[in-house]
Order: C-alpha cells, then sequence, then structure tokens
C-alpha cells in the first residue's frame, strides 16, 4: 500500500466521527425533549385530574356536620326504597333531603303548585337540586333568579325543580341528596356555591 492510501484513511475516520457524534447529539436531544415533554404532560394531569374525585360527595365521610368550603347542613341517609303510591313518608328533615320514595320524578323546571314530597325525593336521588320558595316571603328578584336557574338547568340527572313551600323564617330553601341550604334571604353567592358541590352528583347517576 502507498503512502498516499495509507494517508488516505485516517483522514477519512476523522470526517465521519464528527458525523457520527453529531447523529448520537441529536438522537439524544430529541429522547431528553420527550421524556421532558411526558413528565410535563404527567405532572399537569396529577395537578388538575385529582380534584373532580372528591367533590363527588365532598360530605359523605361526615353526615350531619357542615363544609367549611359548601353552605348549608348536612343528614344521614334515611334510604332510597320506591314506596307504592299512595303510602306516605315521615321524613326527618323539613322538607325532606333522602328517603323512601315514589318510582315518579317532578319535571325540572318552576312550579307555582305544591309537589309531593314522596316525588320530589326521587329527583334529589337523580341528582336534581330542588329549592323550595315562599310565594308570601320571596321577592320578586327572586322569583326571576329562581325562574333563570330553573330554565338554566333542566336536564333529567342534573336539573333544578322549584317549588312553594311556606316557612316565614327561610323564604328559600335548597335541597340536595342529603344536604340542605336554607336563606332567610336570597344569597347568590351560597344559592352558587350549593348547586356547583351538588347539582348532578346523586346516588342514582353522577353525571358531573
Amino acid at each position: 500500500m502507498s503512502k498516499k492510501a495509507r494517508g488516505r484513511k485516517p483522514q477519512s475516520r476523522q470526517r465521519e466521527k464528527p458525523g457520527k457524534r453529531r447523529t448520537r447529539r441529536t438522537r439524544w436531544t430529541l429522547w431528553i425533549a420527550l421524556f421532558l415533554l411526558a413528565a410535563g404532560a404527567a405532572v399537569i394531569g396529577f395537578t388538575v385530574w385529582p380534584d373532580a374525585g372528591p367533590a363527588e360527595n365532598p360530605l359523605a365521610e361526615n353526615p350531619g356536620k357542615r363544609s367549611s368550603e359548601i353552605p348549608g347542613e348536612s343528614f344521614p341517609d334515611e334510604g332510597s326504597e320506591h314506596i307504592d303510591i299512595p303510602q306516605k313518608v315521615t321524613y326527618q328533615t323539613d322538607p325532606p333531603t333522602s328517603g323512601p320514595h315514589y318510582s315518579g320524578v317532578v319535571r325540572p323546571g318552576f312550579h307555582t303548585e305544591t309537589a309531593l314530597p314522596e316525588l320530589l325525593v326521587h329527583n334529589l336521588e337523580h341528582g336534581n337540586i330542588v329549592i323550595y320558595y315562599d310565594p308570601e316571603g320571596a321577592s320578586e328578584e327572586t322569583l326571576k333568579s329562581l325562574r333563570e336557574l330553573a330554565d338554566r338547568y333542566r336536564g333529567t340527572f342534573d336539573g333544578v325543580v322549584v317549588v312553594p313551600h311556606t316557612d316565614p323564617q327561610n323564604p328559600i330553601i335548597l335541597t340536595a341528596w342529603r344536604h340542605m341550604l336554607r336563606l332567610p334571604a336570597w344569597d347568590p353567592k351560597q344559592v352558587d356555591a350549593f348547586i356547583d358541590a351538588y347539582r348532578g352528583r346523586g346516588p342514582e347517576k353522577k353525571v358531573r
């Protein structure tokens, strides 16, 4: 082999090495970038999604106690047995928040006629919010707000039912399955917090 040929070998190796290094660097850079993206996605998923679970029943472990964040009271579960008309039930709370009930429900919306409690309890089991208003104690502005809520939420398992109920001390009472909020006057902040916490999260079929 001539000196000229022998001299080409090192030059060829010298030209290949930088290219291989660049290729390896590029591959490592891509792998590192993919790893960082995957790790970032995992962190985002962990920090956002876990909050959705406990919100479904925030007071389930502490019946009878109030939440510091959700307004209202919590009561023990009185059961969910279906009974036949015209059987009547004596509920432990007024208005009722759980217990035996008829198989039918009251249509979500604003009503000017009273409804049987045994029907309304089934609405609660569905995940509806049942709001009681005193026709004599509720102002026109309050009635307007109630109509807007009833029009906004009309789903079978996440609707709002508004019915009349006489209670001079608390002209507005909101109920959900095992929960109640009594209001001496209309309070949009508390109303919205209660509805957001429990609407669509009844024991029969959670949809939120």
